[in-house]
């Protein structure tokens, strides 16, 4: 599985007089520990413990996908997601960009100065264009919306997570002065409602553990034993 890291492996012991044993250790999506056991010429004992912080393929595949995704919005993006590189995973920036892109696209459906537009072509100023309740109707859009054929629907925890996005997305270009205006700190974020629990009553409880005590009851030989 660390094929393609062999090179480096062999060009990393070859310092070593003899290698008793290497062995390496998944730690996380980037990083992993070298185990690398020897002996020297004194046949001494020696092993050598390393961090390795190394792109896997999996990643390299993600940062071209998110590279794709970001070719399909508002060349101005690039900023934000660039700014955010190095406090978040690939995996949460691409997350990011599709939702920052579900925002995007319900601009270019219901909103008046984006209609006869490309995506692509909008600049940053149209977000100073966008009112508290144009945040609120795009909330309402999330709840159920169309992406070609298919109906897209979110949860509670969706809508939550698409405004997180939306409002970092807004904070990037306010702090940097970009834009003049934030209204998604107008809008308080969707709540997740806990579901009830729900409580059986001392009749169905008396019920439950009747059956647990005497489910067996009909059954016979082996069935019964087990």
């Amino acid at each position: 599985k660390c094929d393609p890291y062999y090179n480096f492996y062999i060009y990393f012991v070859s310092n070593f007089d003899i290698v008793k044993e290497l062995s390496a250790n998944y730690i996380s999506e980037e990083t992993f520990t070298i185990y690398i056991t020897t002996y020297d010429e004194h046949n001494r004992f020696t092993q050598v413990n390393t961090n390795l912080v190394v792109k896997s393929i999996n990643d390299i595949e993600n940062i071209l996908k998110l590279r794709q995704i970001i070719a399909t919005l508002p060349v101005f993006t690039k900023d934000y997601f660039r700014a955010i590189d190095t406090t978040t995973t690939t995996k949460t920036r691409i997350s990011y960009a599709y939702d920052i892109r579900v925002f995007f696209q319900f601009l270019m459906e219901k909103h008046a100065l984006c209609k006869e537009k490309k995506m692509c072509d909008l600049t940053v100023d149209i977000l100073d264009q966008i009112k508290p309740i144009d945040i609120e109707e795009y909330l309402e859009y999330l709840k159920v919306y169309q992406v070609g054929e298919k109906t897209e629907t979110n949860s509670e925890r969706g809508l939550k997570r698409k405004f997180s996005a939306l409002r970092s997305f807004y904070a990037y270009y306010f702090k940097h002065e970009m834009i003049q205006t934030n209204p998604t700190v107008l809008i308080d974020p969707p709540k997740i409602h806990e579901k009830n629990i729900i409580k059986l009553d001392a009749d169905e409880v008396a019920l439950l553990l009747d059956y647990i005590e005497h489910a067996g009851d009909s059954l016979t030989g082996q069935k019964r034993v087990y």
